[in-house]
């Protein structure tokens, strides 16, 4: 698993929120659930489900998994991390919050 690309501000925010790269893998590459913002960005998270299927066919720790389901990434058109957000996998993320009319 590759790790995404960070802006300068995503690094900072990583940094800031002691969240490691490996769990902005894990999201980049098995988020399941996309939420489109502005201006061509998108939040990505790890739905339950993906979740407990990850953790099923062990291919990845269940304590990096946990981890990164308490995660939402932001992410630009290039699949740049724009910055993270610390969220409890329970919480829902309304689009409307982050300027998309539906």
């Amino acid at each position: 698993m590759q790790q995404p690309p960070l802006t300068r501000h995503a690094r900072k925010r990583v940094q800031q929120r002691g969240s490691r790269p490996k769990e902005l893998a894990i999201i980049m590459a098995y988020g399941d659930i996309e939420i489109p913002a502005r201006d061509g960005c998108r939040l990505v998270r790890l739905s339950h489900g993906e979740a407990a299927r990850l953790q099923r066919e062990g291919r990845l720790k269940i304590s990096e998994v946990d981890q990164a389901r308490r995660l939402v990434v932001l992410a630009d058109s290039q699949g740049r991390v724009v910055t993270i957000l610390k969220c409890s996998p329970e919480r829902r993320v309304s689009p409307r919050r982050w300027g998309v009319r539906r």
